[in-house]
């Protein structure tokens, strides 16, 4: 009888037939390899993107500002807000020359985004260009690795009146990408998105009625709406500076002492001032505050010196305000609600005007920049020139300059300025020397002794009060 090799068993015998390995092995392999190849497709895409649309420097800069002259012409901008909130009369009517408007929007770019910007009119239409860093933080992780080291987008178009009154976009171009003008509201509103300002973007659409455009200027029709001028102010204050503004406005009370806080529709007639307070130990006070909420933040050194910026920003605010007869729903709508401090008068080197001069340069310093509070203490001290004025003076120009010194060190040195700032215990530790400066100087006299603006005699004094200021104690 013939002998037959076994039958190998299946599974229905018990065993289990081992499964081949290769077939798996290459699944696998080729789904590495299709997410290798899409990784690679999606930073090729970013790199052609990136390419397209972020430079590694700035198109242009501009080192133009404001001038004395010009802010001097946009000084009735400042109530614009205030007469929005009144319901009754016709629409508010803004009217902006091509030079005024341009430099306005430069140093609008600078504050806010901290990049450059070009506007220029012609009928009916404006033609725009802005350069901007990159706000890494802001963008989505493989966007932000795939950018080089310095990364900058350019963005420039064009706008046109149109039979809405707003102006539309004709066209837009992001880098090297052009936008079709069908997608270009939806593509500015998101760049404004990323870099934080949709918010108040949206907020300066729905309060412009009719915008005319001039190859020499532009006519702004802003409509009256009270809590869309609140929702500008609101926008403009982040919440933790909105924070730290209610604390220092309390310490402030306190030190107001004398009179009970007043509400504040009865602010003029709030008591009378049981006598003057005094700047150093106003702004000592102010600042131990300043440095005990930056010594109770949590967070690493970074952290913390952005942390004792917004805290010195905060009181330089306050105190600006205050010494200078204006109450802080100025900027913080929220505040007319709040107890009003005491109406006193706050003297620095037994001057009012000296506090009022070293504390709004200090604050247009940290809250916008240094040319802009340089350009308005000279504007002042033009106006004064007048008949009208009480005449130039070159010891008010250094206080003005030791208040820029001080917003420059809030936001560059902050922790030690807190320090520093915390033990002032006499005016002459804030206050420049002004022995011996020219002041009071009409027209005639300041030809006479100076000659003009930026002659010899003047730079030559303008370094008198640099040294001076250098010679601060508490801003050295």
């Amino acid at each position: 009888m013939a002998r037959h090799a076994p039958l190998a068993k299946g599974p229905r015998d018990g065993f289990s037939a081992p499964q081949p390995r290769a077939p798996r092995r290459r699944r696998i392999r080729s789904w590495l390899g299709g997410l290798a190849a899409a990784l690679c497709a999606l930073l090729l895409a970013l790199g052609a993107l990136g390419w397209a649309v972020v430079d590694t420097a700035p198109a242009f800069t501009r080192t133009d500002s404001l001038t004395p002259r010009d802010l001097w012409r946009l000084r009735s901008l400042a109530g614009v807000i205030d007469e929005m909130r009144q319901p009754d009369g016709p629409p508010v009517s803004v009217d902006l020359r091509a030079r005024e408007l341009d430099l306005v929007v430069q140093e609008a770019s600078a504050r806010l985004l901290k990049g450059s910007a070009r506007l220029g009119l012609r009928p009916a239409a404006a033609d725009f260009a802005l350069t901007l860093p990159v706000p890494r933080s802001r963008l989505p992780w493989p966007v932000s690795v795939a950018l080089p080291q310095s990364a900058w987008i350019h963005l420039s178009g064009s706008a046109r009146e149109s039979v809405d009154g707003l102006p539309e976009l004709s066209a837009l171009r992001i880098g090297r990408l052009p936008v079709p003008p069908a997608f270009a509201r939806w593509a500015l509103l998101r760049v404004a998105d990323r870099y934080g300002h949709a918010e108040s973007l949206a907020i300066g659409m729905a309060m412009v009625q009719r915008l005319a455009i001039r190859e020499a200027g532009v006519t702004a029709t802003l409509r009256r709406d009270a809590a869309l001028a609140d929702s500008l102010r609101r926008a403009w204050v982040s919440d933790a500076l909105r924070r730290a503004l209610r604390v220092f406005h309390e310490r402030l009370l306190r030190l107001a002492q004398g009179a009970q806080p007043v509400p504040a529709h009865s602010l003029s007639a709030g008591g009378t001032p049981t006598g003057p307070l005094h700047l150093a130990p106003l702004v000592a006070s102010v600042f131990q505050l300043a440095a005990q909420r930056t010594a109770e933040f949590s967070g690493d050194e970074t952290a913390r010196l952005t942390e004792a910026a917004l805290q010195n920003r905060a009181a330089l605010l306050v105190l600006a305000l205050y010494v200078n007869g204006h109450p802080l729903s100025r900027v913080l709508s929220e505040a007319r609600t709040w107890p009003q401090p005491a109406v006193r008068p706050v003297l620095g080197a037994g001057r009012e005007d000296r506090p009022q001069h070293l504390l709004l340069a200090a604050v247009l310093t940290a809250e916008a920049n240094g040319r802009l509070a340089d350009a308005l203490g000279i504007l002042k001290e033009v106006s004064d020139r007048s008949s009208a004025g009480s005449g130039f003076s070159f010891d008010d120009l250094a206080v003005d300059r030791a208040g820029r010194r001080l917003g420059e060190l809030a936001l560059r040195d902050p922790i030690a300025l807190q320090r520093r700032l915390a033990a002032v215990t006499v005016d002459a530790e804030l206050l420049p020397d002004t022995v011996g400066l020219p002041s009071f100087l009409d027209e005639a006299a300041f030809r006479e002794a100076i000659g003009e603006e930026g002659s010899p005699r003047y730079q030559a004094l303008m370094r008198d009060i640099e040294a001076r200021v250098a010679a601060v104690p508490a801003l050295r």
